[in-house]
């Protein structure tokens, strides 16, 4: 093997460990993210004066059911 093989493998080499390495970050920075991003419980939340509150509905009255 002379030189110029040995620099084309050593090249082909450090150009895939930079893929695996890039590949490895965006993993990182994806898990990041997951357990230290913003999280749907501290989220503000705008109560929307359309929706029917649930408590509403369960304080209601409901019909009376008779037995068939």
């Amino acid at each position: 093997m002379d030189a110029q093989q040995l620099i084309e493998q050593l090249l082909a080499v450090n150009a895939g460990q930079k893929r695996e390495i890039e590949n490895l970050k965006s993993q990182l920075d994806w898990f990041k993210r997951q357990l230290f991003g913003q999280k749907s419980e501290k989220r503000l939340v705008i109560e929307n004066p359309d929706q029917i509150s649930l408590a509403d509905i369960l304080a209601s009255p409901s019909e009376p059911t008779t037995p068939v």
